[in-house]
């Protein structure tokens, strides 16, 4: 008898030893997945859907990948690495346009996108200022809503320019949506104050150009992220 448990024993721990080297392995095709089961790759849907002028724009990540500005047409597979790495990507290429202010460009993320959008604000240290807006579905059910407000506590610890906002019925595929107009309504609002004040410091430095051009260094403190 006392055989048999321990080879119960010694079993089932092997079959979670087993499923959790599994779960690494695989991880990356359960949380990146290329096209849902029975969709195809391509996505047909553009801004012009919603009458918005846009730009077709192909790029180059720096470990050679050709990625394609919308989803379905570029190289390779997704993956945590290959994320960041492509959203490095974009935010050089818009950084480096002279058509594009960089004062306004925003990095905008849910889910795991959100995760993304931290690891490039930190790689970019010189380009990136500090507000951050944070939206939390209290009714999350993969990510705890505590997880989300224990990264504003750390955040705030250190960056006065922090905004919590949470809805109560929010989930985690669906808070823009049962949001509603307060969901976008606090996104334009935040928008629109650090913008404008990023905008004031930006035509500050410019009066002080003129006013003594032997300062000016042709930099532009005011070219950052938000």
């Amino acid at each position: 008898m006392v055989s048999f448990l321990k080879a119960l024993v010694y079993g089932v721990g092997g079959m979670v030893v087993v499923g959790m080297a599994a779960l690494v392995a695989f991880q990356e095709r359960l949380v990146y997945v290329p096209a849902p089961p029975g969709f195809d790759r391509s996505y047909d849907i553009t801004p012009s859907n919603l009458r918005l002028d846009y730009e077709d724009v192909w790029l180059r990540s720096s470990d050679g990948v050709r990625l394609h500005a919308w989803y379905g047409e570029s190289d390779g597979y997704p993956s945590q690495h290959g994320i960041i790495t492509d959203a490095q990507a974009a935010l050089d290429h818009l950084t480096q346009r002279n058509d594009i202010d960089p004062s306004r460009i925003v990095i905008f993320g849910r889910s795991s996108g959100g995760a993304v959008g931290s690891v490039l604000a930190k790689n970019n240290p010189d380009k990136i200022t500090q507000p951050i807006l944070f939206l939390s579905g209290l009714q999350d059910e993969l990510v705890p809503p505590s997880h989300m407000q224990m990264l504003y506590s750390k955040a705030v610890e250190h960056n006065k320019h922090c905004l919590f906002v949470d809805f109560p019925t929010g989930m985690h595929m669906n808070t823009w949506i049962s949001g509603g107009d307060r969901y976008w309504r606090n996104i334009q609002l935040f928008l629109d104050q650090y913008i404008s004040e990023i905008n004031q410091c930006k035509s500050g430095f410019k009066e002080s150009d003129d006013d003594d051009d032997s300062n000016n260094d042709g930099k532009d403190p005011s070219s950052q992220i938000f």
